[in-house]
């Protein structure tokens, strides 16, 4: 397979703490022109690919320390390959978008490991 990509990207992200609690949010978007081309095993092409679609990812989270041994956070995560279809109704190919809402907590030793030396 070879591929190529021209194009520009750009992140931006933030972050706030106030005691317990933290915010955080970044942001992700590009407009890229991508080209592949797929081979079989003997060199005969099967795919080519030509794509040209502006990309977006975000991610907001947030999380909060009860106790100096708890956390509990949350987050949400998009991907869209392509930020003009955000519904799915064009797909390109698998993947094309991801959506995910995460609740983590986190348990954090009293007493940290001592150091081993091998």
């Amino acid at each position: 397979m070879n591929a190529s990509a021209d194009g520009l990207v750009w992140s931006a992200g933030i972050e706030y703490t106030w005691k317990n609690l933290l915010v955080s949010m970044d942001y992700f978007t590009g407009d890229l022109d991508i080209k592949s081309n797929t081979t079989d095993s003997q060199g005969l092409p099967l795919a080519i690919t030509d794509t040209n679609a502006p990309s977006e990812q975000y991610y907001p989270s947030a999380s909060y320390r009860f106790v100096d041994w708890f956390e509990l956070g949350a987050y949400y995560f998009a991907n869209y390959l392509n930020s003009g279809d955000k519904d799915g109704n064009h797909f390109c190919f698998y993947g094309s978008w991801i959506n995910a809402i995460t609740l983590k907590g986190t348990v954090f030793s009293r007493h940290p490991a001592p150091y081993r030396c091998l």
